[in-house]
């Protein structure tokens, strides 16, 4: 079993996470237990050879500024070490 430690007091919890396209990258992500989708940049996305601009489907995504229409993509893994999701 693995354990991470959490600082309570921090506003939000990051992690290291590996992305898998035509390359594995590591990005630091926020653990968002309650989101529907993982958020990933743009250019992380380009960088692994995906074409986020190319994407036949859109979703809706709220934010703090209000709600966007992403482009949504599906990669090949996405996991935090030894957890694969």
């Amino acid at each position: 079993m693995v354990i991470y430690k959490i600082d309570p007091h921090a506003p939000v919890v990051t992690l290291y996470a590996e992305i898998k396209g035509a390359i594995i990258t590591r990005v630091k992500m926020v653990l968002d237990t309650g989101a529907t989708y993982t958020l990933i940049p743009w250019d992380i996305a380009e960088t692994l050879g995906y074409e986020p601009a190319y994407s036949k489907q859109k979703v809706g995504i709220t934010t703090t500024s209000g709600t966007e229409k992403v482009p949504l993509i599906t990669v090949s893994m996405i996991g935090i070490d030894p957890l694969i999701y």
